[in-house]
């Protein structure tokens, strides 16, 4: 089982079948606390059920209905969007290597063109960032979707 419980928090899986777990809170309601604490397993996809989770380094903000990708091209965890707690909602992204000198810390990228809580996101086959949908407010939501190359760090919008 998790260490803590978590609400509206993201996963993804990298190239070792490592899990992760990213952010959520405490519940679905509005001002509820957001975590900035993630999980890993070694072993969840084994199938033999008994991986422990233990933490990973902590995102710079806190984060609950966020979107998470992993890159296995760069062997990196993203973070996307989110709520913060406390009415604050996020543009903000992140991302934490996984392999070489800084894998103990989270990288802030450059902030999204907007706010996105409740977004996802994913990698494309040419490397990008994808992050769609999500909302400003909890009340209302994105159509749009924007993309950041990390060999030229600025979120395309006209897609």
């Amino acid at each position: 089982s998790l260490n803590l419980p978590r609400c509206c928090c993201a996963a993804a899986v990298d190239s070792r079948g490592r899990t992760y777990v990213v952010g959520g809170g405490e519940n679905m309601f509005s001002n509820a606390e957001a975590w900035s604490s993630v999980e890993m397993c070694n072993d969840v996809m084994n199938g033999a059920g008994t991986g422990a989770w233990c933490m990973a380094p902590n995102m710079m903000d806190r984060r609950c209905a966020l979107g998470a990708a992993y890159s296995f091209d760069t062997d990196e965890l993203f973070a996307t969007g989110g709520y913060a707690g406390g009415g604050r909602y996020l543009n903000t992204a992140e991302r934490l290597p996984l392999s070489g000198d800084s894998c103990d810390r989270w990288e802030m990228l450059p902030p999204m063109s907007c706010k996105r809580a409740g977004c996802v996101a994913a990698i494309g086959p040419d490397r990008r960032l994808f992050v769609i949908g999500g909302g400003p407010d909890g009340r209302t939501e994105h159509s749009s979707v924007e993309a950041l190359d990390p060999r030229q760090p600025r979120w395309q919008t006209d897609l």
